[in-house]
């Protein structure tokens, strides 16, 4: 490393890296004030290599100019407050020489002073860290949301116990659910009958699909500034990097249970070729016109006009699939970028990384097998899930070796690699069991708000992209270096839609294509 530093050193000494600033006031979410007084007679310069930086070579940081009658020279610049950050200060003389080299997670909005001295009688260096300013706590914004979200969820159910118990004393007719099975047709709207019991709407599953793409919409409002909402740079997981996984999860299973439904209503392969086909079209020109959209560009900016996209891969996934499902089955069942310096562009929507979305469709419709195979039995679905979420996890635990770097295939959201399709995977069935069980089995949840968005899918993914640059659900703030309002915005934003998508389920409209 140190070889590498000095290359990087003469190479770039005396050029100014960052721009100089005393003031926090410039300083941006997510960053710390980093001063540097020189007591030194030389000029010195820092290079520093970021936590979350793979084997990386270290980068220029900052020169410092040499110390003037007695007076040192002072420079400051934002640092990231991300990842803890290894930095290394070098002096000139007759050559390169190490000074000093320390590790630190830096708070965010603190400031920071390093004081480089000559130890008096000795060819010895001394490098003091010390707070200037207390960093501020980013994630009181968050707990407070939490705490807020957490007190509206109990008292709505505490609200639905009270009545229940009103109803009960007053001997009032309540509607009582009955022990139905699961509807094997998921694209129908729900319906209760109580005289027959008749297969019914796997509502778990639209939960988990609303669950999924209300997590989306709030990171596409900016998730409160909060780096762990935002995609992971190249290895590892953070919460951006599951959703698309698990609507690729769930495209499988709804595969298995509408295809199912229609064959038994005598639907000829045929029909399910021109339906799939006609779907797959359908979600392959909304991807790409929603995709090169842009208001201040017009209908298309062929500039930057692309053909791969979220839509697309969506939509060949499903294509795929379906015709799996229906020659097959049988009838009675850029920030990776930034980091690493690259200069060759990255497309995460590939081809090869499709394969893999594919692979994880499957699995998902692997879920919609069991759940049709054993419909009277929810035990049994249970059991399998957690046999399918347990073996998946052990492939993973080996492929990664349980590290984020280190083994044999990493979890890499950017390549859809193998460890990254089980992981996700597992986390599926999982999760989906978790709401079977709850929602479908014991019915002690009905899925809201979740499931009002994970009825009308496309139009809220869609609407809310679109429009996502938009007043009410986007404004230019006045308190931008605080993750408070950034937050305040994201959750307001992602309420907005839910409650659009829940006026739509009111109203019983239903985007299908």
């Amino acid at each position: 490393m140190a070889t590498n530093a000095k290359a990087v050193f003469l190479l770039f000494l005396g050029m100014s890296f960052v721009q100089n600033s005393n003031s926090d006031n410039e300083l941006k979410l997510d960053q710390a004030l980093l001063s540097v007084n020189n007591y030194l007679p030389g000029q010195i310069a820092a290079f520093y290599v970021s936590e979350a930086c793979y084997k990386c070579l270290p980068q220029p940081l900052l020169t410092v100019s040499p110390a003037s009658m007695g007076a040192p020279s002072n420079t400051s610049v934002a640092v990231s407050s991300r990842f803890a950050l290894t930095v290394t200060m070098f002096a000139e003389a007759d050559a390169v020489a190490h000074v000093c080299s320390w590790r630190a997670l830096y708070g965010e909005q603190g400031q920071y002073l390093l004081t480089v001295k000559p130890i008096k009688n000795t060819t010895e260096v001394s490098c003091t860290l010390s707070v200037e300013k207390d960093p501020e706590n980013g994630y009181i914004p968050l707990l407070v949301a939490f705490a807020s979200m957490f007190a509206v969820a109990l008292l709505y159910f505490l609200g639905l116990y009270v009545s229940k118990l009103h109803c009960t004393r007053v001997h009032c007719h309540c509607l009582q659910h009955k022990p139905t099975s699961i509807e094997l047709n998921s694209t129908e709207s729900p319906r209760l009958v109580e005289e027959k019991p008749k297969r019914r709407r796997l509502l778990s599953l639209d939960t988990f699909r609303g669950f999924s793409l209300t997590i989306m919409v709030f990171l596409n409002c900016g998730g409160g500034g909060y780096w762990f909402f935002e995609h992971a740079a190249w290895n590892g997981l953070t919460v951006a990097d599951l959703v698309m996984p698990w609507f690729v999860f769930i495209i499988g299973t709804s595969v298995a249970l509408a295809f199912h439904a229609m064959m038994k209503r005598g639907v000829s392969r045929i029909q399910l070729l021109r339906k799939l086909t006609w779907r797959t079209v359908i979600l392959l020109l909304m991807g790409l016109c929603f995709l090169n959209y842009g208001p201040r560009d017009g209908p298309l900016s062929w500039s930057w006009a692309r053909i791969p996209g979220v839509l697309q891969r969506l939509g060949f996934t499903y294509f795929i699939l379906a015709l799996m499902e229906t020659f097959f089955c049988l009838k009675d069942l850029d920030i990776y970028q930034e980091l690493y310096k690259t200069t060759q562009p990255f497309d995460p929507e590939g081809i090869l990384g499709t394969i893999n979305s594919i692979l994880m469709a499957f699995f998902g419709l692997q879920a919609g097998k069991i759940i049709l195979m054993y419909r009277q039995q929810p035990l049994s679905i249970l059991k399998r899930f957690l046999i399918w979420a347990v073996l998946l996890g052990i492939i993973s635990a080996i492929l990664t070796k349980c590290t984020q770097n280190e083994g044999f295939i990493p979890i890499n959201k950017n390549l859809w690699s193998l460890s990254f399709v089980t992981t996700l995977s597992c986390f599926s069935f999982v999760l989906l069991g978790i709401m079977f069980y709850v929602i479908d089995v014991k019915n002690w949840w009905g899925g809201q708000p979740f499931i009002f968005p994970g009825m009308n899918s496309i139009l809220i993914y869609v609407a809310s992209s679109l429009l996502s640059t938009y007043f009410p659900f986007n404004w230019e703030m006045k308190f931008p270096n605080s993750h408070a309002e950034p937050l305040f915005q994201a959750l307001l934003g992602t309420s907005l839609w839910v409650l659009v998508a829940y006026l739509l389920y009111r109203k019983k409209f239903f985007l299908k294509i």
